[in-house]
């Protein structure tokens, strides 16, 4: 009885640890859904570099390339910016709730591009800023747009 209470022990000990280790991984690696970075965004510009695929890393450039002020915003705030598609108004909010929306509806979504960006930030479900960028993912956080600042 002595050694089937022992053994019981060693086994939630070893559970306790694996579970806190899952938590902290969880916790240390996950994207945001809120802004807890301390970072000031406030006056800064971003553009879209492309979607990045997680698994491979490759990432896809949107066109149109040469425009610049497409797929850009500045931050007005600490959490909130606005910005540019091609030719409708993009609204950012990273606080209280994250969204990632379209402001106008003029119709520039004629290429699969910009169809896709749009695809995108619609299924948006948390960010991650870190030194590679803004990162807002999608598709079960297996893509995500990244944007550099300017």
């Amino acid at each position: 009885m002595n050694r089937l209470i022992k053994n019981l022990f060693e086994r939630l000990q070893k559970s306790a640890v694996a579970t806190l280790f899952i938590v902290y991984i969880l916790f240390n690696f996950s994207c945001q859904t809120k802004s807890d970075d301390p970072k000031s965004l406030k006056g800064t510009k971003w553009k879209l570099a492309g979607i990045v695929d997680t698994e491979t890393g490759d990432l896809k450039v949107i066109e149109p390339k040469n425009c610049e002020r497409c797929y850009t915003f500045t931050f007005d705030t600490d959490s909130t910016a606005s910005g540019n598609s091609i030719t409708n108004i993009l609204l950012v909010s990273l606080r209280p709730v994250l969204h990632f929306k379209i402001a106008t509806y003029a119709l520039d979504c004629h290429d699969s591009d910009c169809a896709l960006f749009y695809e995108a930030i619609e299924s948006i479900v948390c960010y991650k800023l870190d030194e590679k960028g803004l990162k807002f993912y999608f598709d079960d956080q297996k893509k995500y747009l990244l944007f550099k600042t300017l």
